[in-house]
């Protein structure tokens, strides 16, 4: 709100006082939403990686699902795959879970 933004004006807050103090807060939430769907995302990224790369030259450009995928049925490695999948899975819960109690959360 632009009266927040007036009172520090009041108070003498400089513009990088207010960017840090004032604005950055108030978009926590905001912050915390977007950081939290892309990380998601780019857990999951497999089918551009596969499509343009194949994991790239020296394996430059793998994600953990194109190695869980090349782990598992290239090599036929597994036991190493699902220990891979597991890491993806835990990666997740650890970020999903704050996520969902933190939206289903009643807003004020």
């Amino acid at each position: 709100p632009q009266d927040i933004i007036d009172a520090a004006d009041v108070d003498g807050a400089g513009s990088v006082r207010k960017f840090i103090y004032i604005i950055v807060p108030m978009l926590k939430e905001t912050f915390f939403i977007v950081i939290a769907t892309q990380i998601i995302r780019a857990l999951r990224v497999y089918d551009i990686v596969t499509v343009m790369t194949a994991g790239g030259p020296a394996n430059s450009t793998q994600t953990l699902a194109t190695w869980m995928v090349t782990t598992t049925f290239r090599f036929t490695n597994y036991g190493k795959g699902t220990a891979i999948a597991c890491v993806m899975l835990l990666l997740m819960v650890i970020i999903i879970v704050p996520y969902v109690n933190y939206m289903g959360k009643d807003q004020d």
